[in-house]
This record gives structure tokens, C-alpha cells and sequence, in this order.
């Protein structure tokens, strides 16, 4: 997919994101109205909610191209679940917890184990606070030193940090509650999405609902992108005029039927908004060898209770966000052992780490290993080193894939200088073709053979 389809793409989920966030409360008598009216009414009133808590589900379901080697799969399902404390403040704290499923043979299994990441968020003012529940085993990229315990971010001192000094200036800036709620007025009068069809009342944890067809409105969208361009400098983003510009070319010739589409559900008592539900299919595209696989998306957001008590307390203990740092990196300090199975252990996570690597490459060109020194060779047989007569690939995987090459704990030919000079101690081969199998060895594994093919 190309950036400007992208841009286009996040431009239309940044409005349909603030839109949802946009639905509030406002009494309206019990049948009264009209469909318009009651969506109308389910956007207003949002500096009247303090406090909120919500569930959001996404689920993606891959489309495979016609000449794409990666099958269809199950959906890979992101469930969000937070609350939101101080929403009318300019320093609300929020809470969040998300759960990303990976199904066995999805198209992100190419990168990681089947598995489930989960992650718990607080936000205390504009301190962050993460803590990692559940990770697949990346293999090249190990989570556990970190697993189960809380990291400190300070939002405004990264931006100080790492931002520019613009950057940080805005996000101190005591009018920027102001400046949200500005915008989201202009959300509000901009009627981004419209009513299409009128379903069946229907009950949702025993209250009853209007349920309404809904559709993103391009006339609409287009108009207010401008806007939305503004809020986003007032937040301190840095626009590319040139991907702006092709934003809205591609937004302006994009037809109407191409847009997201969804159902809503808005409480018969008070028009309040319960659940939104947009519906997105991306169908593959073939440009001449090109091929970008496509996906059928559902993203589902439901507010569960509105101004009802939400006590978001500071996380403790926890560490810095640089003691995290340290503790995840010490796994690339390779140290000897004079343990087999220790030894063992590291040629196994070594062999897996290389062979994840090799995945990522072959993900990013469409399911072939691309490499300046060549293809993977066919004979189990060449070492992965920069030596004459091997197989030179650290060039290919590093930094990009990994930080540096793994080399065997006990060969005594084994090391790792740099991608000019090192020896694995490993061997690499691929059968069937260059979009066949890869299988990486450790010839110098002990009582054992280690051996992973995928």
C-alpha cells in the first residue's frame, strides 16, 4: 500500500476516532425525535461527562492477494477495555487495558508466535505508566526481564527530550482542554457521519436502544480536513504539505461507497450513545508483480457507564522507562557458560532469533528473502559468516532485523565484530525455492541437535 493511501486511510480513522469520541449524552423525552436528532444529540454534551468507561474491539481478518504465499487466516482481535477520569480536565487520568490475539498461521505469525500481547496503561496527567502482561516469544526480541511491572513515561520530558522544543511548549499550554473542546464543537457541526437506515430497537445489557445504519459522509470529510489539519498543528504534529496534498486528491476521487460504513446504538432514554460499529473491507490490489494483500476490518466501540464513580490511582512500584531499557537490552550481552544446557538454551534462541529475522525480511518483499550477498543458499552446508565461501548475510539482518548477529556460545571461531566481520557459527539453508522454507542450524550443538525450519 502506498503512503498516500495510508495517510489517506489514518486521515479518515483520525476523524472517525474523534467522532466516536466525540458521543456523549443529552435528554431527549423517550420516542421522540428523529434518527438525525437522536445522533445529533448522542455528540453533544461532552464537557458534561467526567467520567466514562469503554470497550472497544477490532478485528482483522486478512484477505490474501491472488499470487500472495501467505494463506488466509483467522482475524488477529485487538480488545481495548479503560475508563477515563477528569475527561472535562486539562489533565484527565485514563486506564486501559489491551489484548492482541495472534491465531496460528496468521499473517503476523510470520513475525512472532501464536499468542496473546497484553498491556495495561494508566495515564496520571501527562505521566504514562505501562506494564506488559502477555508476549509472544519474538525470539530475537525477548519481553520477559520487563513482564508483570510497571514502566514510568514522562510524556512531557520524552517531548522535551526527543521533540521539538515547539512540541513541548504545546503540550504545556494551559488553553489546550480549550483548544480540544473548540474542536470537537467543530466535530459536532461538521456531521461526519449521517444516518442510512433504521433497524429494530435492540437491547444492550438490558437497556433499550435505537439502532441506526450510519455511513461516513465524503462531502463532509473533506470540508473539515482543514480543520483537522489546524488541531493537529495545535497539538504540535509537523504536517507533510506534500502527503496533505495527495490526502486530499486521494479523498477527493475516492467514491462514496468506498468509505466506512457501520451501525449505531443510542439509548432510548436520554439519547445517550451506547456502541458504534464501523465495517471497512480492503480489497487486494495487483500492480503489475505488486501485490498488496487486503483485510476485512470491524471495529466496534461501546461506552458501558457515563459519570458513574472512577477512582485511576498512580501505579507503584515501578521503574524508569531507561531501567527498562537496560534490563531488555542485557539480553543481547552474550556471556559464555560452562552449563551444555545452558549452552543449548542460547543456540536455540539464537537459531530462532535468526531465523524470525530471516520471516521479517521475507514479510517486507512479499514473502522472498531479499539480500545484496545473494539468495539463502539450497545445501545445508555454509556457515553464516563474513568469511570468503560463506554465506555473507549479517548485512541483511542487521540493524534492521536485529541489533547484532548472534553467534554459537562455545565455537571458538565464533564472533561478532560487526556486519564486515563475524562468524555465527551457524548454518542456513532454504528449500523449495525463494519462497520455500528456511531452516537455520547450530552444527555445534551439544548432545542435541538444534535444528528450526519455517
Amino acid at each position: 500500500m502506498n503512503t498516500t493511501v495510508k495517510t489517506t486511510l489514518a486521515v479518515i480513522a483520525g476523524i472517525a476516532a474523534i467522532a466516536i469520541g466525540a458521543f456523549t449524552h443529552q435528554y431527549i423525552e423517550q420516542g421522540s425525535g428523529t434518527p438525525q436528532e437522536h445522533l445529533d444529540a448522542a455528540f453533544t454534551g461532552l464537557g458534561a461527562v467526567k467520567s466514562l468507561t469503554y470497550e472497544s474491539i477490532l478485528a482483522a481478518t486478512p484477505i490474501p492477494s491472488p499470487s500472495s504465499t501467505i494463506p488466509s487466516s483467522a482475524p488477529v482481535i485487538i480488545t481495548l477495555k479503560g475508563g477515563i477520569d477528569g475527561n472535562d480536565q486539562l489533565k484527565p487520568k485514563s486506564e486501559i487495558s489491551m489484548t492482541m490475539s495472534i491465531p496460528a498461521g496468521s499473517s503476523l505469525d510470520v513475525l512472532a508466535q501464536p499468542g496473546e500481547i497484553a498491556i495495561d496503561a494508566r495515564m496520571i496527567e501527562k505521566t504514562l505508566y505501562l506494564k506488559l502482561l502477555k508476549a509472544p516469544d519474538f525470539g530475537f526480541f525477548n519481553l520477559k526481564p520487563v513482564l508483570a511491572t510497571w514502566i514510568k513515561f514522562d510524556l512531557s520530558g520524552l517531548a522535551k527530550q526527543y521533540g521539538t522544543k515547539t512540541t513541548a511548549q504545546k503540550l504545556e499550554d494551559p488553553q489546550l482542554i480549550v483548544k480540544a473542546h473548540a474542536f470537537r464543537d467543530a466535530v459536532l457541526a461538521a456531521h461526519l457521519i449521517t444516518i442510512t437506515k433504521t433497524f429494530p430497537n435492540e437491547a444492550i445489557g438490558g437497556e433499550s436502544n435505537y439502532h441506526y445504519g450510519l455511513a461516513i459522509d465524503k462531502p463532509a470529510v473533506i470540508a473539515f480536513l482543514p480543520r483537522y489539519r489546524q488541531f493537529m498543528i495545535d497539538l504540535g504534529a509537523e504536517i507533510n504539505e506534500q502527503d496533505y496534498a495527495d490526502a486530499q486528491k486521494i479523498l477527493t476521487e475516492t467514491p462514496q461507497e468506498a468509505f466506512p460504513t457501520g451501525e449505531i446504538w443510542i439509548t432510548r432514554k436520554n439519547s445517550q450513545f451506547k456502541k458504534i460499529k464501523f465495517i471497512k473491507d480492503m480489497k487486494p490490489q495487483q500492480d503489475g508483480n505488486y501485490a498488496t494483500p487486503g483485510a476485512h476490518l470491524e471495529l466496534s466501540f461501546t461506552l458501558n457507564a457515563v459519570n458513574q464513580p472512577l477512582a485511576i490511582e498512580t501505579p507503584a512500584p515501578f521503574i524508569t522507562m531507561e531501567e527498562a531499557y537496560t534490563k531488555v537490552m542485557g539480553q543481547f550481552e552474550q556471556k559464555p557458560s560452562t552449563n551444555i544446557q545452558e549452552r543449548n538454551t542460547q543456540r536455540s534462541a539464537n537459531v530462532n532469533a535468526i531465523l524470525n529475522a530471516i520471516g521479517q525480511n521475507m514479510a517486507d518483499n512479499r514473502g522472498i528473502f531479499v539480500c545484496a550477498k545473494g539468495k539463502i543458499p539450497t545445501a545445508p552446508s555454509r556457515v553464516m559468516s563474513s568469511k570468503k565461501g560463506d554465506f555473507d548475510i549479517a548485512s541483511c539482518l542487521v540493524p534492521t532485523y536485529l541489533l547484532t548477529m548472534p553467534f554459537d556460545p562455545s565455537d571458538k571461531t565464533a564472533y561478532w565484530y560487526s556486519v564486515a566481520d563475524y562468524n555465527s557459527g551457524y548454518i542456513v539453508s532454504q528449500k523449495g525455492g525463494s519462497t520455500g522454507k528456511v531452516t537455520v542450524s547450530a552444527p555445534s550443538a551439544e548432545g542435541s541437535s538444534i535444528s528450526v525450519t519455517r
